[in-house]
């Protein structure tokens, strides 16, 4: 019997009711863990080490970030994710709350697909040596937390220099990720099949800058420097945070791993974009 695990942003699932919900359809076809945070008695409780070495499928309840945080967390064991939308938009979303009992239906039954979604390898070189690396699937973002900060960045693609910015910061996005803050800074949105890069500046202090779209086998150095060192800040899909410092270098390239993402209808990208994209409000 396979495995299925759980996890709930209590915030947006209120007691816990959807996943209680979850549990009631799969009980009898899997065996049920959840993360031992969960107040419900509906799945064995375990540690979240647990969930990724025991669980067959993953399904997290809430929104793009819960979402996000179980990719990475899960990327290295290939563990498939099903995300059932709690939040406001839900783009990495495959399931809407008023459609639960079909989406466990199709899980039940099979009848699903598996999308892989490329993510980001990036690492922090201090002084020639690594001090920092990571796996993003939205996005890498070097900016500055001091209050009116300019950024000072330049750009290396396969080792040749391609620009340099005075900004808000920079943005390396995967295609996941294009429809997120990189879309919000002027970026293109990429087709989440394609193998590339898009590096967006934020609020460049020029009138010329525009995205760059990098295929991931060519690899991207971002040098940074800022009057306010100590503010210096690269983010990982907007939850993970390493402080930089003056001349710091962000490499950035293809990560060997990918995101299992389960994939119930039969839509491609551009109905999701339609959907979601158009849903957004100020």
């Amino acid at each position: 019997m396979k495995t299925v695990a759980l996890t709930s942003n209590p915030r947006k699932d209120e007691n816990y009711s959807i996943a209680r919900k979850v549990c009631e359809y799969l009980k009898d076809h899997f065996h049920l863990i959840c993360d031992e945070k969960m107040n419900i008695s509906e799945a064995e409780r375990v540690s979240v080490d647990e969930i990724r070495e025991r669980a067959d499928i993953m399904i997290v309840i809430g929104g793009d970030g819960t979402i996000l945080r179980f990719c990475r967390f899960l990327c290295k064991k290939e563990t498939p994710v099903l995300g059932i939308n709690m939040g406001r938009l839900g783009f990495l979303a495959e399931v809407e709350v008023e459609d639960l009992e079909r989406g466990m239906k199709a899980l039940i039954e099979g009848d699903y697909k598996i999308e892989r979604r490329s993510m980001l390898y990036g690492s922090i070189i201090r002084g020639g040596r690594p001090v920092d690396k990571f796996n993003a699937l939205n996005d890498v973002v070097v900016s500055c937390s001091s209050f009116k900060r300019m950024v000072n960045t330049k750009i290396k693609i396969d080792g040749v220099l391609a620009g340099s910015y005075a900004s808000d910061g920079i943005i390396a996005a995967t295609p996941t990720g294009s429809t997120a803050y990189s879309l919000s800074a002027g970026g293109p949105i990429v087709d989440s099949s394609l193998d590339v890069t898009v590096l967006t500046p934020i609020c460049p202090h020029t009138l010329s800058s525009r995205s760059i779209i990098v295929p991931t086998y060519k690899p991207i150095e971002i040098e940074v420097w800022s009057k306010s060192a100590k503010g210096l800040l690269l983010t990982v899909d907007g939850q993970e945070g390493f402080y930089l410092q003056n001349d710091d270098v962000v490499r950035i390239c293809r990560s060997r791993y990918k995101s299992h993402l389960i994939k119930i209808e039969d839509r491609n990208f551009y109905d999701i974009l339609k959907n979601k994209i158009s849903e957004r409000t100020v």
